[in-house]
């Protein structure tokens, strides 16, 4: 005979509680990875290249836009008046060093505008993939270009999918495995006390409750042995009350009772 599911049970609502929050973080998880991951990739290019700007040193520039654009994995074009120095301009889908007339026009816009910074997202015609270029003007007057591809990240979608459905079953069983312990550690001491109050509805007065390392439970139990004790204390009362009523009910019971003799013997 199947046992049923009692839902108004402690580890019932824990294990629904547990798993609940569970699917929730995840599902969270899952959302802003999936769904917000370019968009947060994309802000951490933009503000690495910020960083790359903003610690030029003018003392050293050259010597630091060759050792930046290697550990960056970006490409670097540093135009003075004289010409321009490219830095890591074989780095796959560079763009500063392609021949190409509509990169050369963006360039050129953006050297004659007065804007100090421009950020440019761009399709990379040789590898039909998403880019940035950046541009700066410095302080010598001379202007700085960064470029740098920004990878595909459908693969990693489908990496992460595939994680999150399996996380999603371990998680599970986890919280539901918690939600057991949990709800033995909470339950036993109550079925303990639940089962002492039985024998003491039915006069067991022997009976003492335990404490529990549950603060709320040790209260409950405390209640309780209150409550047995001031039972035994009534039943006391009780007894002295009639052994007191029995006692003074005696004596003139006796008298009657010889009265009514005599009256008979009479």
């Amino acid at each position: 005979m199947k046992q049923k599911i009692n839902k108004n049970s402690l580890l019932f609502k824990t294990s629904i509680i547990l798993i609940s929050f569970s699917v929730f973080i995840l599902l969270l998880s899952y959302f802003f990875q999936i769904q917000y991951s370019n968009f947060y990739y994309e802000k951490h290019k933009i503000n690495e290249v910020n960083k790359i700007v903003k610690n030029i040193d003018m003392n050293s520039i050259e010597k630091y836009l060759e050792k930046i654009s290697l550990e960056k994995d970006v490409c670097i074009e540093y135009r003075l008046n004289n010409g321009s120095i490219f830095y890591n301009e074989g780095e796959k889908g560079c763009l500063l060093s392609y021949q190409s007339s509509k990169i050369t026009k963006l360039k050129e816009q953006m050297y004659e505008s007065s804007q100090t910074e421009i950020f440019y997202k761009i399709t990379n015609p040789l590898f039909n993939s998403k880019s940035f270029l950046f541009g700066k003007r410095l302080s010598n007057g001379a202007y700085i270009y960064i470029n740098s591809q920004l990878e595909s990240l459908d693969s990693t979608y489908i990496v992460l999918k595939n994680q999150l459905v399996y996380l999603l079953i371990i998680v599970i069983g986890v919280a539901f495995l918690i939600s057991i312990i949990l709800s033995a550690t909470i339950i036993r001491p109550i079925l303990n006390i639940t089962r002492k109050a039985k024998r003491l509805g039915e006069g067991d007065l022997e009976v003492e409750f335990d404490v529990s390392s549950i603060s709320e439970i040790n209260d409950l139990a405390n209640s309780l042995n209150y409550a047995k004790n001031e039972m035994i204390k009534t039943d006391d009362y009780r007894r002295d009350l009639m052994a007191n009523v029995g006692h003074d009910l005696k004596t003139p019971l006796t008298l009657i009772k010889s009265y009514a003799e005599m009256v008979r013997d009479i």
